[in-house]
């Protein structure tokens, strides 16, 4: 394999490589695993209410939805159904007949079903197209938690928050740091993005010296070219 072919083979190869790593880094980034907790025991919502719990008494006809997320909530108990709209960052407590269908705003393809077993417990389950990759990266974008008659709908990034709510959750009260550098944020290779950006960073140098070698190597400067040729 001669000069020439080498430093073809390696641009491809660089070129390829970092048009794949922002063609898959959407489905293989995970949110950090203290962001749900953080909002639910940092944050609230503008209205929030009352837990529903039929052990005690309440009604099952009845469930209460929060919404944490900063998309607008869409509830039907059939698809011909006039919406109940469930607002950003509320709650709201609604009419139940054993099965309901909720849609976010943002990526409406998603279904979470609510449906009641015969004990009268609730169970949830989020459906979505395959090709909608639901499943994998920031597409899979939220969570849901039963509890009771209650059902929590929270993001699992902070990009489903708005920014005002990110801001009260890291802010620094005593200004000494700036919100970003307090925003828990993990990286794909490490628990850090500062030690993702060092890998990425000696591999592209990595690359481009190598290149920069095999072009230099197949294209000699005159000196080198004459004194082979003086031998």
């Amino acid at each position: 394999m001669n000069v020439m072919c080498a430093s073809k083979l390696l641009i491809v190869a660089f070129v390829g490589s970092v048009t794949l790593w922002y063609f898959v880094t959407p489905y293989i980034v995970q949110p950090h695993p203290n962001i749900v907790s953080d909002i639910l025991t940092r944050s609230s919502l503008l209205s929030l209410p009352e837990p529903i719990d039929d052990t005690n008494g309440a009604d099952p006809g009845y469930i209460a939805i929060e919404n944490w997320t900063k998309w607008q909530v869409y509830v039907r108990h059939k698809p011909e159904d006039k919406p109940v709209i469930i607002y950003a960052r509320t709650g709201d407590t609604i009419s139940f007949q054993n099965k309901a269908v909720m849609n976010m705003e943002w990526r409406s393809e998603y279904q979470i079903k609510v449906g009641q077993s015969e004990s009268q417990d609730l169970f949830v389950k989020v459906e979505a197209p395959s090709w909608s990759w639901s499943n994998w990266g920031i597409y899979n974008h939220f969570e849901t938690h039963v509890t009771g008659r209650t059902i929590r709908i929270v993001p699992k990034f902070l990009f489903g928050l708005p920014v005002d709510t990110i801001e009260a959750l890291y802010e620094d009260k005593e200004r000494k740091e700036h919100t970003v550098s307090r925003l828990p944020i993990v990286g794909i290779f490490t628990e850090s993005p500062n030690y993702d950006r060092i890998i990425i960073q000696a591999y592209m140098n990595i690359v481009t010296l190598s290149v920069i070698f095999l072009l230099w190597a197949n294209n000699p400067p005159e000196t080198l070219l004459n004194a082979v040729e003086t031998k």
